[in-house]
């Protein structure tokens, strides 16, 4: 089926990375991705806990998608609200 999504960049430019090293369409990565988090989701459903919930969980799911975070100091990822709230301290 075809239709028109809005991407956030970062997601666009991982999704089309990937796409391009596994040789599949940026439509087929998509997909892929969407059902791996329906079933995530799914299987996390009266557990208390959410998809990536821990930060074991993501460094599994950006190691998967091909990111290599650098190593934390505290032994924690930096998660996307860690940096939108240093964003909005810093005003950028």
């Amino acid at each position: 089926m075809r239709t028109t999504i809005d991407i956030a960049d970062d997601v666009l430019f991982a999704a089309k990375d990937y796409a391009r090293r596994d040789k599949m369409s940026l439509g087929q990565v998509i997909t892929q991705w969407g059902r791996q988090a329906l079933q995530s989701a799914k299987s996390s459903v009266g557990t208390g806990t959410t998809p990536a919930s821990t930060d074991h969980e993501a460094a599994r799911i950006f190691k998967e998608l091909g990111f290599k975070p650098f190593p934390s100091r505290d032994g924690r990822l930096v998660t996307n609200e860690d940096v939108n709230r240093l964003r909005e301290e810093l005003g950028i």
